[in-house]
């Protein structure tokens, strides 16, 4: 190799290059953050609390990303798991403060009110701190026990502080960990209106005030005593579900009540890195003061997330339960539940209108408080927009509604036989319904030989349960096209692409749809 000596403007100019690539190396050296959940997975208006965020590459955190507004985190610590070599080290640190300990309690040298500092003394001595001893509970309890996996891609956590304003927006939003190495993937985060309760987890903190001088470390084969906690409707319940774990919550309802149970597990986090399946599937149920089941769900309709509608037939305490459907878990099988006396869209009608259009939209669904039908304006602009329900201050969940430019028009029953066939002039986009079981709804359009012409079908993408299928025939009945469900990539995350689309570029004049 050879080497050519330049002058030295030239070298100035080399070294800051050099200087420039040694500084991309650094950055391209630290690890890219990935997060594989957020705990709890959202908030209260006008609340404060703590957050974990779980993941890996999650070194030097230096904030949180949230999209809207009202919204403020602030970074309290970076827990990295422990080695087993670096807890077999804080062992024994440990044992060698408990001896330490044991002396000083028997010479008589430490009164109870000198316990506390001494052992604060000590472990400054021993180079522990609080987070330290925090790590080692976590690995102690996961190590000892056998429904456990350790999995290295939710394996370091980072504490945050959440702060949520007046000025937030109730609903969804993106939440990203932004580290020295750059910024993660998006996590769903909910903002709530309802007041907040988190499932009764074991603590973490090391607890100094029960210190007996015997042992520090944490208890390892500790029964846990059940909790079950109590809340009052309307409420957001936070959990997520460990091995085999059923988590359990109280409320009193009176009779009479039409309570709504909302899960949102699926919706949070549609796929959990290396989990078999590759999904939590929540189950929930509700009881009664006794034990006996009295509501159960596992989907809603085609939507893999349950929903549970019950109406209270006594006044009484009642239980809600939920787990895991193959009694799995791990830190990131995170849920929310919202439960209460709320308004719930089951559905709207028409599901779409033209830009800038003014009509009425028909809601149907639980709790709406007499809000069947609501005049709505469209905004000016095609895409998709989200509509919801709301009872005094509480609101729905959201429906997706479709604004589009084309020419829209209403079915017109009876349509469901070739000869009675609803007459339209394409473009246009046609709003109906399958009314009961075995409707079929049939229209007829002129088209131009050798010319494209799209039939698209618009309901599961809308939030209808409708599974459609559509038939093209010629003016004389004869089939020229069929389909039943087309894979629609844009879509979204869906196992089940129900809506269906023909497309072809030589229909006779006269056909049928």
């Amino acid at each position: 190799m050879s080497v050519v000596i330049p002058s030295c403007g030239r070298l100035r100019s080399l070294l800051v290059i050099s200087a420039c690539l040694f500084a991309a190396a650094t950055v391209q050296a630290q690890h890219v953050p990935r997060i594989g959940y957020v705990y709890p997975a959202g908030g209260r208006l006008n609340t404060s609390f703590e957050v974990v965020v779980g993941g890996q590459g999650l070194d030097n955190p230096i904030g949180v990303v949230m999209s809207g507004r009202g919204i403020q985190a602030e970074i309290m610590e970076h827990i990295k798991p422990l080695s087993a070599q670096m807890a077999g080290d804080i062992h024994e640190k440990l044992r060698e403060m408990q001896t330490k300990m044991k002396e000083l309690r028997k010479d008589g040298k430490l009164p109870p009110t000198e316990i506390l500092p001494t052992i604060r003394k000590l472990l400054q001595e021993a180079e522990l701190t609080e987070g330290d001893l925090r790590r080692l509970k976590e690995y102690d309890r996961k190590r000892n026990d056998p429904k456990q996996q350790l999995n290295a891609q939710i394996a370091e956590t980072v504490r945050v502080k959440v702060t949520i304003d007046e000025r937030a927006e109730p609903g969804l939003h993106q939440w990203r960990l932004r580290t020295a190495g750059g910024l993660s993937n998006p996590m769903r985060f909910q903002v709530g209106q309802h007041p907040e309760i988190r499932e009764a987890e074991p603590p973490l903190e090391f607890d100094f005030e029960k210190y007996n001088g015997y042992s520090l470390a944490a208890k390892k084969a500790a029964k846990q005593v059940e909790i079950t906690p109590t809340f009052t409707l309307p409420a957001t319940i936070n959990g997520r579900i460990l091995p085999g774990q059923v988590d359990k919550f109280t409320f009193h309802a009176t009779k009479g009540q039409q309570v709504v149970l909302a899960v949102q597990a699926r919706s949070l986090i549609p796929y959990l890195a290396d989990a078999v399946p590759g999904w939590f599937q929540a189950v929930v149920s509700l009881h009664d003061s006794s034990g006996h089941e009295l509501a159960f769900a596992d989907g809603y309709r085609f939507d893999p997330d349950p929903v549970v509608f019950y109406k209270i037939p006594d006044d009484g305490d009642y239980r809600v339960e939920v787990h895991d459907s193959i009694y799995r878990g791990r830190e990131d099988f995170v849920y929310r539940i919202t439960a209460g006396e709320l308004p719930f869209l089951t559905g709207i009608s028409p599901l779409g209108a033209p830009a800038g259009s003014k009509l009425d939209i028909t809601y149907a669904g639980g709790n709406l408080g007499g809000q069947n039908k609501v005049h709505y304006q469209a905004p000016d602009h095609a895409g998709i927009v989200s509509l919801q329900a709301n009872r005094g201050p509480w609101l729905s969940n959201l429906i997706p509604f479709q604004i589009d430019t084309l020419v829209e028009e209403a079915e017109r029953e009876p349509n469901n036989s070739l000869g009675g066939a609803q007459e339209v002039k394409p473009p246009v986009i046609i709003n109906g319904a399958i009314d009961a079981p075995g409707d079929a709804d049939i229209y007829r359009l002129k088209g131009a030989g050798n010319k494209p012409m799209v039939f698209e079908i618009f309901a599961r993408r809308l939030g209808s349960p409708l599974d459609s299928s559509l038939t093209v025939f010629d003016a004389e009945g004869k089939q020229l096209a069929f389909n039943d469900d087309h894979e629609d990539p844009a879509s979204g995350l869906t196992t089940h692409h129900a809506d269906s689309r023909v497309s072809r570029y030589s229909f006779l004049p006269d056909c049928l749809g």
